[in-house]
């Protein structure tokens, strides 16, 4: 069996991020992506699709490494707000595997939140920030999440209410599962870091009106419950 073209035969395309110019052409690419295209193996005339994280896709042409000509751009509707509001946990790879999870899934803001039982941050929002690049090169996705710096849970619920959003917690004690009802709002959803939410931290999204969803039959590691639930908003928003 023959395996030549395999790239051609399965319509893979490969994408970049890089920001693209509104009225030229030609497509000058970062460091980075120049980097980035020499490993790919790419020769010119390969096509690749080049993302700028607010929107917009460009179709492009490999002339060189250095530069790219522009054949479309299209620009995808602005997304539904989606905050993943997340307890910090002790484990930097937990973390930037669900941040990573949150932009293949459509998530538009991570803010990370001290809560009771958070324990240290142990990696940065630039880092962060990064492993979101990299998970939208490797999904398509056309917008990148805003990455916010670590804040309390009080600050975060008052960021999230800022933009109409209406709030979602996980909790192993609620009946509830259903999430019908964002649709087509803005959401907020707070994960607990190891150990769940606190009795005084769910009393403080109660009092904000927040909706309590039970995310699985067995308690989930945050990274686990942080899916689950990201991928039911996402589910009934296709």
């Amino acid at each position: 069996m023959c395996f030549c073209g395999l790239r051609e035969i399965t319509n893979r395309m490969d994408n970049l991020y890089d920001s693209i110019p509104e009225n030229d052409d030609l497509l000058k690419p970062s460091a980075d992506t120049i980097q980035h295209l020499k490993s790919l193996r790419l020769r010119s005339g390969s096509t690749v699709q080049v993302l700028n994280g607010k929107g917009l896709t460009a179709l492009c042409r490999i002339e060189t490494p250095g530069v790219l000509r522009v054949i479309s751009r299209t620009l995808a509707p602005e997304p539904v707000v989606t905050v993943l509001c997340l307890g910090i946990t002790d484990s930097k790879s937990r973390i930037e595997f669900t941040v990573e999870k949150a932009t293949e899934l459509g998530i538009t803001h991570i803010v990370p939140v001290h809560t009771e039982r958070s324990q240290f941050f142990r990696t940065s929002v630039e880092r962060l920030r990064l492993k979101c690049v990299a998970a939208l090169m490797q999904s398509g996705n056309p917008w990148l999440p805003q990455i916010h710096e670590p804040v309390g849970l009080g600050e975060a619920t008052a960021f999230c209410l800022q933009h109409g959003a209406k709030l979602i917690y996980g909790s192993q004690n609620a009946e509830d599962s259903n999430v019908d009802h964002v649709r087509s709002v803005p959401v907020a959803l707070f994960i607990g870091p190891e150990g769940g939410f606190t009795l005084a931290e769910e009393a403080h999204l109660q009092r904000l009106h927040a909706t309590a969803v039970r995310l699985g039959k067995y308690r989930l590691r945050t990274e686990t419950a942080a899916i689950a639930m990201m991928a039911a908003v996402q589910r009934i928003r296709i």
